[in-house]
């Protein structure tokens, strides 16, 4: 029998432009884990052009809830699934 339904939500974003990209570009997205504990799962992210300049450096903060919207943990499927891809902030 599966557990109960969540809903895991942005609750916060926050961006800091380096400097503009063309639309011609060509980008390096890189996005990782930096927090999975709790009710909270937060990823942060950045943005590099082809020759390595930082365009933009971001982090989106999670909150694992119910349907209700009540704080829910994370599942414990989720937290194991995750974890190899956790890393600290750089």
């Amino acid at each position: 029998m599966a557990g109960p339904r969540r809903d895991i939500s942005v609750c916060e974003c926050r961006l800091r432009y380096k400097t503009q990209a063309r639309y011609d570009d060509t980008l390096d997205v890189t996005l990782w884990l930096t927090t999975l504990k709790g009710v909270r799962l937060n990823f942060a992210y950045r943005i590099l052009n082809a020759a390595g300049q930082p365009l933009l450096e971001a982090e989106t903060l999670h909150a694992c809830a119910s349907l209700d919207e009540q704080p829910r943990r994370l599942p414990e499927d989720l937290l194991h699934r995750l974890q190899p891809y956790l890393h600290s902030p750089t």
